[in-house]
């Protein structure tokens, strides 16, 4: 991008993925996906990327090699955020929380003794929220706002981290019993997707009281099989 804002910047193959491209593998030519994965993309000037894909110029670029470039020029900005975020003062550590106090916004028509056993474990659950660090809470957000479950990969590509990073960050959520990476995941899951932990102990009482959260029909699921819980529902985050 230039000082003025215009866009320079081009996208190239590092792995070419036809069979007249510059570093094209024909044993890797079938994972069409991984070809097209972040992993396999550079970010370059209009010159460079004909530099490294010209017929005449090609062979000097070799796909470690541009491994190598991409790796050290996202460094300089994986550690420049990294230091920005360091240097940000986190205001929800010293802010004053405000509990909710009734949830009747939340849900009008539920019975007293459900409020006097939710209002003080949402309570509960700010305060964890409010100590954990402010890149814990960034991966939480990300994967509370997805439409869909993401894995760890995905979770690394948004937060602008490495994956290694993710699991740290899934390690603090963790321990504050807020979200985890489940690495035992069914054929039909997402590999490595970061699951969030419901906020309360008893997440399907506070789902199923009378005139549930977000129009939810009490009792739809009872007698189902569960698997762990997921993403929190929509709004309570």
């Amino acid at each position: 991008m230039t000082e003025d804002g215009a866009w320079v910047g081009e996208v190239a193959h590092i792995r070419g993925a036809e069979p007249d491209s510059a570093r094209y593998n024909a044993a890797f030519a079938s994972d069409k996906d991984a070809l097209r994965a972040d992993a396999n993309l550079i970010l370059l000037c209009r010159v460079h990327h004909r530099r490294i894909d010209d017929p005449r110029s090609r062979d000097r670029y070799s796909v470690a090699g541009l491994h190598r470039m991409k790796r050290a020029y996202e460094d300089r900005f994986r550690r420049a955020m990294a230091a920005a975020e360091e240097q940000i003062y986190d205001l929800t550590r010293d802010s004053t929380v405000v509990y909710c106090t009734d949830l009747k916004r939340l849900a009008a028509d539920w019975t007293d003794e459900d409020r006097e056993f939710f209002v003080p474990q949402l309570n509960a659950f700010a305060d964890r929220l409010r100590g954990v660090t402010p890149a814990a809470r960034g991966l939480l957000a990300v994967v509370v706002s997805r439409p869909t479950e993401i894995g760890a990969p995905e979770a690394a590509r948004r937060i602008g981290h490495s994956k290694k990073k993710v699991y740290e960050l899934a390690d603090e959520l963790d321990a504050a019993a807020m979200a985890y990476i489940d690495n035992d995941w069914f054929e039909d899951e997402v590999p490595e997707r970061v699951v969030v932990r419901p906020p309360l102990p008893d997440w399907l009482r506070f789902w199923d009281a009378p005139e549930g959260p977000h129009g939810y029909t009490p009792g739809r699921h009872r007698g189902r099989r569960r698997r762990r819980p997921r993403l929190l529902p929509p709004g309570l985050t």
